[in-house]
């Protein structure tokens, strides 16, 4: 009698330990950050997350050095938040690419984000000194405003020149890959449904 009551017991404590092991894999599903291997310096973390109004999948890279990665979780943490402050129902992935340049990585977030038009954000990271960099830092800053301004200038009104020709080229978006820079200009304060961009040749 004290035997099978023993064994009950037992099955109880193993049914428990089962549904609690499960909760337990289901909230790290929802709520935690999954690494994968990208090679022996990068990882891939990624932040899931789904209620009624929100559906988060966001992917971003995971260095060997803490000051790289507290610049970009404070990037993709603050963005979360922000997103999520809006109360309506709404979806937000975001994935992204490594571009190499020299010494310097630029990290380019590709953004689906249903409450805004910005598709695209980079952070520029310097490998030799594991710091923040920025375009002014790669090219000379007078020639590449010039060449930008120049572009801008004739292919958009006249409000989006200005707007543009005023605000510093490091404050733009960059993405560096082949010998080619598409610049997109996502915090201009101008009411337009699209995000202005340029591209060129680095050589150019």
């Amino acid at each position: 009698m004290i035997f099978i009551k023993y064994k009950k017991n037992l099955v109880i404590f193993i049914l428990y330990m089962i549904i609690i092991f499960l909760l337990l894999l289901l909230c790290v599903k929802l709520f935690y950050k999954e690494e994968k291997i990208i090679n022996n310096d990068i990882k891939t973390s990624l932040i899931s997350f789904d209620d009624k109004l929100n559906k988060i999948n966001v992917k971003y890279p995971r260095f060997k050095n803490d000051r790289i990665n507290s610049v970009i979780t404070n990037v993709i943490y603050n963005y979360i938040k922000d997103f999520k402050k809006n109360n309506k129902k709404k979806h937000l992935y975001i994935d992204y690419n490594l571009y190499y340049i020299d010494k310097y990585v630029n990290i380019v977030f590709n953004i689906d984000n249903s409450l805004s038009n910005i598709k695209y954000k980079n952070i520029l990271i310097n490998l030799d000194n594991n710091s923040i960099s920025y375009i002014s830092d790669l090219f000379n800053e007078d020639e590449l405003k010039d060449k930008i301004n120049n572009l801008v200038y004739y292919k958009y009104s006249s409000d989006i020149y200005n707007e543009i020709n005023n605000k510093s080229i490091n404050n733009f978006t960059y993405i560096i890959s082949d010998n080619r820079i598409i610049v997109y200009f996502n915090n201009i304060n101008i009411n337009i449904d699209y995000i202005p961009y340029v591209s060129f040749n680095i050589s150019n």
